[in-house]
């Protein structure tokens, strides 16, 4: 549950990605359940779960339906000692591995005919080696979407921006390293922000999109002057250069900022140096005015739904946003960036270069990508996301690869996750160059009173990962989700079996723990550690029921409070109903996402306002 949608949206959760991720199925022995627990044990190094599943008698050599195998899933998760004891037991290595295309199509085969749409792409050497589109670009009129179809890519545009930025500083016209004020003379602390800080978002500016306001106003034109001297009024997030944190409101200046040096509006300077050179004819900055050709619609999933989503209007997005393309074209943009014929080396090295800080913390940003390295594979990637649009496009330089995946879905419907499935491609299409990984195994010799000082709830600000011990067995619960057993790899780090994660414990030097950290898919998350949380308060049973009702959270939705077997629950549009605690007579609390309804009441208790309260932001709401 993540209430503050747009902005507080959970990033790393624990989400199942497996090959054998398919629907009900024959396999060669009858057992379509027990083979996909097999081949999910496998490739996630779990030698436990396949023992048990052959000591039942399953067939070693068990299939499903997309033709893969345990030893094949082994050898993609590249667990390779697995992969030995499966041949040593009789695994067939002869057995081909099924092609791409027909491991994609069973993995997506729950995307239904009223679905929106998903369109992947990957390539190498500038070849496509799998093409594929499900869904409709338009539901209601049963249009198909293909790699032609139009899409807005949020955040994808930021390399768009930076390049732009590049592309004048080769021409003489500017330089990474020229202050804020040489640009914005007025601009607050702007004789210390240069455009390196906001090109790796190291400027401490903060994000516009993030004010509990936005998403009230994204409905409407605005102007950008006025939208910068909004910004130039928010108090900055941490000093310039401290650290690492993303912020819209860098790429907004930048956007600006190139149409201020070029003399040119942003959508004609990049039409002129990219678009048009690059052969990128389906690609442009969104223009309300236009009329495009097989343009997507962009959809939110809610309540088990396709639903159409909120219409932005995209002046808001700018430099930060606002560019539509094609899966067809952000190959040309990729294999023409790559190529060399966008910008010079230089230009290049200085884009896939981390920005530095000054803190202890780290960043893995260049300008305008996300520079990482995932099992042992190096990889220059972003992704984006609005209302009704997600996108990920991603290089892997040693290998040639793009990976492209666009959908019109946010919320994403089933199975239409650009960022999960571009993971699963990755895997399916370069395992082969990927590091070896260790089957996951326990310490045995972890004490059991060590695990019990790591319970509790930890924020990862969209959620709580709660740790609990039960009958000596540990359990991690994402807010919104099922627990799921977890292991000890050492006294301070836990790991899953179900997925690629691990929680690793920090303690101060007192010995006390103070947050946890979430590695998962090749990055890291902060969690604090959160107090127990907040004892409900007695009240009386008249205060209790004036909590119930509806309460306007705007373009956000509603968020309904209602008793359920003496307990207070809530959820918000498009959520799921979890448990608020009422903490005063004037408070509620929830108890899996650390967030607060506060209230005020007239002379005769009737609540008048209400705010919510979030992260460190306030929205303020209204009950109906």
């Amino acid at each position: 549950m993540t209430l503050l949608r747009e902005s507080l949206r959970l990033t790393f959760v624990f989400c199942l990605l497996t090959v054998a991720s398919v629907s009900a199925q024959k396999s060669n022995d009858g057992s379509s359940g027990a083979v996909k627990k097999l081949v999910r044990a496998a490739q996630t190094g779990n030698w436990n779960a396949v023992q048990k599943a052959l000591d039942s008698g399953l067939d070693i050599n068990a299939q499903t339906a997309a033709g893969m195998t345990a030893l094949h899933a082994a050898k993609i998760g590249r667990y390779e000692d697995l992969v030995e004891r499966l041949i040593e037991k009789g695994a067939d290595d002869s057995i081909p591995l099924p092609a791409l295309a027909t491991l994609v199509d069973h993995r997506l085969d729950q995307i239904t005919a009223d679905s929106a749409a998903l369109v992947l792409v990957v390539t190498q050497e500038g070849k496509p080696i799998l093409e594929r589109s499900f869904g409709y670009a338009d539901i209601k009129n049963k249009k198909k979407a293909d790699g032609d179809t139009l899409f807005r890519i949020g955040s994808v545009t930021k390399q768009f921006t930076a390049a732009a930025i590049l592309k004048l500083q080769e021409a003489g016209q500017l330089s990474v390293d020229d202050q804020l004020a040489d640009h914005f003379p007025d601009f607050p602390q702007g004789d210390i922000v240069t455009i390196r800080h906001l090109l790796n978002h190291t400027s401490g500016i903060h994000s516009y999109t993030s004010e509990p306001g936005f998403a009230l106003g994204v409905l409407q034109e605005v102007q950008i002057p006025e939208l910068i001297k909004d910004i130039a009024k928010y108090e900055y997030d941490f000093k310039p250069g401290e650290r690492y944190e993303y912020s819209n409101s860098g790429y907004l200046l930048l956007g600006r900022i190139v149409e201020l040096v070029s003399g040119k509006s942003y959508r004609e300077f990049l039409t002129d140096e990219f678009f048009t050179p690059i052969g990128m004819t389906r690609s442009g900055v969104y223009d309300h005015e236009a009329e495009y050709t097989n343009e997507s619609k962009g959809y939110s999933y809610l309540n088990d739904k396709f639903q159409n989503a909120k219409p932005w209007h995209m002046s808001w997005a700018a430099g930060a946003g606002a560019i539509y393309s094609t899966a067809n074209d952000l190959v040309r943009w990729n294999e023409a960036l790559f190529g060399g014929k966008v910008l010079n080396a230089e230009s290049l090295k200085q884009a896939f270069t981390p920005g530095k800080v000054t803190s202890d913390t780290e960043s893995n940003y260049g300008f305008g990508w996300i520079i990482a390295e995932q099992q042992g594979l190096s990889t220059i990637w972003h992704n984006g996301g609005l209302d009704g649009f997600l996108s990920h496009l991603s290089r892997y330089p040693d290998q040639n690869v793009n990976i492209i995946a666009l959908t019109n879905s946010a919320p994403a419907g089933p199975q239409l996750s650009p960022d999960e499935t571009s993971r699963f491609l990755r895997d399916l299409c370069l395992w082969e160059h990927m590091e070896a990984r260790q089957m996951k195994s326990v310490d045995d010799k972890v004490d059991v009173a060590k695990l019990k000082l790591l319970e509790g709830r930890y924020d990862l600000g969209g959620g709580i990962i709660t740790i609990s011990l039960k009958e000596d067995q540990c359990y991690a619960q994402l807010t919104g989700q099922g627990p799921i057993e977890v292991f000890p790899k050492s006294e301070n780090v836990l790991f899953a079996r179900v997925v690629d994660a691990e929680l690793e414990f920090i303690s101060d030097d007192s010995g006390k723990i103070t947050h946890a950290v979430l590695h998962q898919n090749g990055a890291s998350r902060k969690a604090p550690r959160l107090g127990d949380a907040q004892p409900a308060a007695e009240i009386s049973d008249e205060i209790r029921q004036s909590f119930v009702g509806k309460y306007d959270y705007g373009p956000l939705g509603t968020l309904q409070n209602k008793l359920e077997d003496g307990k207070l629950m809530a959820k918000l549009t498009g959520q799921q109903f979890l448990e608020v605690t009422p903490v005063s007579d004037n408070e509620l609390s929830w108890v899996d996402v650390n967030a607060q309804l506060k209230f005020e009441r007239d002379d005769d208790g009737k609540i008048i306002n209400t705010v919510h309260h979030q992260g460190g932001q306030q929205l303020p709401v209204k009950k109906i």
